[in-house]
């Protein structure tokens, strides 16, 4: 009992102490790309641990967290709107699982927190201030933060 609360006592101050809060300028969603799927010209990729990834959404923030602008990937190429545009239509971040802000903090090596939910670290670029995580709920998906 005394050994599980000194860690849970340890774990509080790294946590209050050594997160790291990064300034998020991007966050995209990808999918996996499958042999013999064809991706377009026009389509976003990236290579990531040997594997190709087809970006499906893309939201841009401004130095307050505040999302500016998205892109979406539909079948007739990549569709993009700006904070006026989005604003007009109704609940058009919540249908496609935007955010209005974003709040990034590194926890550890492991994991990664985004408006309060927890995310596994899969990898960092620090040369290019990336880090690619993924989510429990949905394993298919790759995601990325591009941070300053």
């Amino acid at each position: 009992m005394i050994k599980g609360f000194l860690m849970f006592v340890c774990s509080l101050i790294f946590f209050l102490f050594f997160n790291e809060r990064v300034k998020v300028v991007q966050r995209a969603s990808a999918v996996l790309v499958g042999p013999g799927y064809y991706v377009a010209e026009t389509d976003s990729t990236f290579e990531f641990k040997k594997h190709k990834y087809l970006i499906k959404t893309r939201e841009f923030f401004d130095q307050n967290g505040e999302i500016t602008d998205v892109a979406i990937l539909k079948s007739e190429g990549y569709l993009e709107f700006s904070k006026a545009e989005f604003n007009k239509l109704k609940n058009f971040l919540k249908i496609h699982s935007f955010s209005k802000t974003i709040a990034a903090d590194i926890i550890d090596h492991h994991y990664v927190e985004i408006n309060a939910k927890r995310f596994l670290i899969e990898g960092v670029d620090k040369k290019r201030k990336i880090i690619f995580y993924s989510s429990q709920d949905q394993k298919e998906m790759l995601y990325y933060l591009i941070y300053k």
